[in-house]
């Protein structure tokens, strides 16, 4: 490979790249902007990220690139979040789609309990356990891809979820039966 303006001139695809691109982009700076809260320094890191894809070897990558993109935009991430003395993430900062219904006052009094009820227990999460909860639950991402990303076995991501999603209904339920 030769250099082209300080990056390694690639032999890839563009196409390929072309597709990781509008495939994973929005939800990779969803992932990171959830790790960084800043929508700017998210869509740098994100394209950083596939700059680095486009140096890479495509056949080496080919296949892997949704854990790939994640695990390098993660550490990425988590290098600038050091460098800001930033450790923790709080559960307000993780933004919940829940559906919008015409809903009546009642439905969206008892609706914003349950979500306020749910930024509480995902706070008492410990950071790993909030991201991820995140990465499965927001950015629908496979055990595996999971574990791919975190360094973390399958079967420990499974049961990682499985206890907190355990915890998380129990102790609303809880909260619940004490309302």
């Amino acid at each position: 490979m030769t250099r082209f303006f300080g990056f390694k001139k690639s032999g890839n695809d563009p196409n390929w790249l072309r597709n990781c691109l509008v495939q994973n982009e929005s939800s990779l700076i969803r992932y990171v902007n959830n790790l960084t809260r800043d929508m700017e320094l998210s869509k740098d890191i994100v394209q950083e990220s596939f700059l680095k894809l486009w140096q890479e070897d495509q056949e080496k990558i080919s296949g892997h690139e949704v854990p790939w993109l994640f695990t390098t935009c993660r550490n990425r991430a988590y290098d600038v979040l050091r460098k800001k003395d930033r450790k923790n993430i709080s559960a307000d900062e993780i933004e919940l789609d829940i559906p919008d219904a015409a809903l009546n006052a009642e439905q969206l009094m008892d609706q914003h309990d349950e979500e306020s009820t749910l930024k509480q227990l995902i706070n008492n999460l410990s950071p790993q356990q909030r991201e991820i909860i995140h990465m499965k639950f927001e950015q629908d991402l496979s055990y595996q891809q999971i574990s791919d990303i975190t360094g973390l076995s399958k079967s420990h991501v499974g049961v990682l979820i499985h206890n907190v999603v355990s915890k998380l209904k129990s102790a609303a339920r809880a909260k619940k039966e004490a309302l």
